[in-house]
């Protein structure tokens, strides 16, 4: 959308994912909803998409748990 070539905006969000600190210098360039993008990546990069999904997923309910019961041994 922001008139830039194919090549430079897969390098600059695969660099943002992976968190490598690597750009084109074409950052400044973008609008803001695009930077905005470029950050939420980073972030996710960072902390990582399996932590993020867990901590936003779904919430299984677990069954609660019980204390063992002590069994007397007759004999």
């Amino acid at each position: 959308m922001e008139g830039i070539g194919a090549k430079e905006v897969i390098f600059e969000v695969v660099s943002a994912l992976c968190t490598v600190g690597l750009s084109l210098g074409i950052t400044a360039e973008v609008g803001t909803i695009s930077q905005i993008i470029l950050i939420l990546l980073m972030f996710i990069g960072r902390v990582g998409g399996i932590t993020i999904l867990i901590a936003f997923g779904n919430r299984i309910s677990s069954i609660p748990s019980k204390l063992p019961t002590e069994k007397i041994a007759v004999g």
